[in-house]
């Protein structure tokens, strides 16, 4: 879908009732990829989950972690990712993920096996209502968010 205005064009990336292109909430050998706005302090909130014959890998971020500006050398924006590869998917509801920091320096990547987390994070990931969101909930953020899907 399609709609333009004056100096606005949107586009629709899913229609709720375009069954063909619906996945399951966590399909198996399917990346899914949600974002969303924090309501309390501003900025985007990116999950992306990939699940294979029970086990999730999931990857969160935001533009700021807070407690990343010491251990990535003052770096304040995409300075953390939190990441967990081997979440049980009956497990999604309530799992631990930690928050790696981005090291100092121009280049630097995060290594997950080396790196040890600077937080373990309680996290949960709930359907939501209408089909295409979730409802994600970390306790390093002040609220839960609700994340959209996006198709890439």
């Amino acid at each position: 879908v399609k709609r333009t205005g004056p100096n606005l064009t949107y586009f629709n990336q899913f229609k709720l009732d375009d069954k063909s292109r619906a996945l399951p909430l966590f399909a198996d050998n399917t990346a899914q990829y949600y974002s969303g706005l924090r309501l309390i302090g501003g900025g985007g909130t990116f999950l992306n989950t990939l699940c294979n014959k029970g086990s999730c890998e999931v990857i969160s971020w935001t533009p700021i972690y807070v407690k990343c500006f010491g251990p990535s050398g003052g770096r304040l924006f995409l300075n953390g990712v939190a990441y967990n590869s081997t979440v049980p998917e009956e497990s999604l509801e309530d799992f631990e993920i930690g928050l790696y920091c981005v090291p100092p320096g121009p280049g630097s990547v995060i290594d997950y096996k080396s790196q040890d987390p600077v937080e373990i994070i309680k996290a949960s990931i709930r359907p939501g209502s209408p089909s295409g969101i979730v409802r994600y909930e970390a306790s390093d953020d002040i609220q839960p968010v609700n994340l959209f899907k996006f198709n890439i």
